[in-house]
């Protein structure tokens, strides 16, 4: 699904898990199409953010919702070091799952 903005959330079965891949800017504009994204899919899931360009707290909020949602079921992976950061300015790097 793609943005006027560039963002672009795709979701595929692999190895028995959803996995959900985000390019882009995950903000204002990109988060309701995660979130509409997530809504229909059942764990595990895995969000790749290996092309995450940016993260604000929209795009935190919505994180924060499918982890509560899905609770251990929901994993992020490939974070980049800028979009860490930001997690763990906002004091969430422990409730999150995250993998490298």
């Amino acid at each position: 699904m793609d943005s006027p903005t560039g963002f672009r959330v795709t979701a595929a079965q692999s190895n028995g898990a959803v996995v959900v891949r985000v390019e882009g800017d995950l903000d204002l504009e990109g988060a309701p199409r995660l979130r509409a994204t997530l809504e229909g899919l059942d764990p595990p899931i895995v969000l790749d953010c290996a092309n995450l360009e940016f993260l604000d707290s929209t795009g935190i909020a919505v994180l924060v919702e499918a982890r509560r949602r899905f609770g251990d079921g929901f994993v992020i992976r490939n974070i980049r070091e800028q979009q860490r950061r930001v997690v763990e300015l906002v004091g969430l790097h422990g409730f999150f799952g995250i993998e490298e």
